[in-house]
């Protein structure tokens, strides 16, 4: 514990922090999670079941158990500064020191809290049809594309919805900051703590609460305002909104129904083929394309 001076405000640097802190943490679940959630939303069944199992395996161990474990791994004698200096990339001397500060508090609370973000997302993309993209890549749009414009704006509820939820429960954390967070990554829910049990500070414990209240509440307003708009309604697939940038991608000339014209025709095309070979079958016709293709000819 470090004495602050008079005239610096400890709580609203500690409100900033955790705020911070969590607003850090819901991005890398962001950028971790997503490519997790799309991988088991397009992966066969057997291998999407197994990473299922791996990104439910946390909830399965004490979170006491997984924040100590991050503690043996962080720590300035732990595996990970062991194989930094194993493989050459650090000094022995050069360790670098992940545990008790705010760098700590970010990679535990990140590994904590990325099943919240991954399955929100990936039950929004297992309702995404691929035929979107197939559509859009069919009229010319590359991967990057077709991905951008058509299944990203699909997927916003499911990152609305987890950006939720895993900044909410960050800013409540309390344990993992209270273990691995050292003096700079301790959050609001320490101080609240601290006032309720120790300085007996109840009003000030209470507002540090409300404070907890306030914040997420305002982001919720806002992501509620992002996902009003047309683009991103939540619920079903906007079906209008994906006919429509499918038909954008479309080249000028070539208007948006061409493959699927294209395609009827040829399977009109086929079937009638399929008919004439069948009637020259049964009729035994000596110079029907059936004994030509089997290399027999009428006398």
């Amino acid at each position: 514990v470090v004495w602050a001076p008079k005239n610096v405000s400890v709580d609203l640097n500690v409100v900033g922090r955790t705020f911070w802190i969590s607003f850090v943490v819901t991005v890398f679940c962001l950028a971790l999670g997503y490519p997790i959630a799309y991988l088991l939303a397009t992966l066969p069944t057997k291998q999407s079941n197994l990473l299922m199992i791996m990104v439910l395996l946390p909830f399965w161990t004490s979170l006491l158990v997984r924040t100590t474990s991050w503690i043996v791994l962080l720590q300035t004698q732990g595996v990970i500064n062991d194989i930094l200096v194993w493989i050459g990339l650090i000094g022995d001397k050069n360790r670098i020191n992940m545990i008790y500060n705010m760098t700590g508090t970010v990679i535990a609370m990140t590994h904590i809290l990325l099943p919240f973000m991954v399955l929100p997302l990936y039950s929004v993309m297992k309702t995404i049809s691929p035929n979107y993209v197939r559509a859009a890549q069919s009229l010319g749009a590359n991967p990057v594309t077709a991905f951008w414009r058509i299944y990203f704006p699909q997927t916003v509820p499911g990152i609305g919805a987890g950006s939720i939820l895993v900044f909410i429960l960050a800013v409540g954390y309390y344990i993992t900051p209270a273990l691995v967070g050292g003096r700079t990554g301790q959050l609001i829910s320490n101080f609240i703590a601290y006032h309720m049990q120790q300085s007996l500070n109840w009003g000030l414990a209470s507002a540090l609460g409300e404070s907890c209240i306030a914040g997420p509440a305002t982001n919720l307003d806002f992501l509620r305002h992002l996902l009003a708009h047309d683009d991103f309604v939540a619920g079903p697939v906007d079906t209008g909104f994906v006919a429509r940038e499918i038909e954008a991608l479309a080249p000028p000339p070539v208007p948006a129904s061409a493959p699927v014209l294209a395609f009827a025709a040829l399977d009109r095309l086929r079937r009638r083929a399929g008919a004439v070979e069948r009637e020259a079958r049964a009729s035994g016709d000596p110079g029907s394309p059936w004994q030509e293709r089997t290399g027999t000819r009428p006398d």
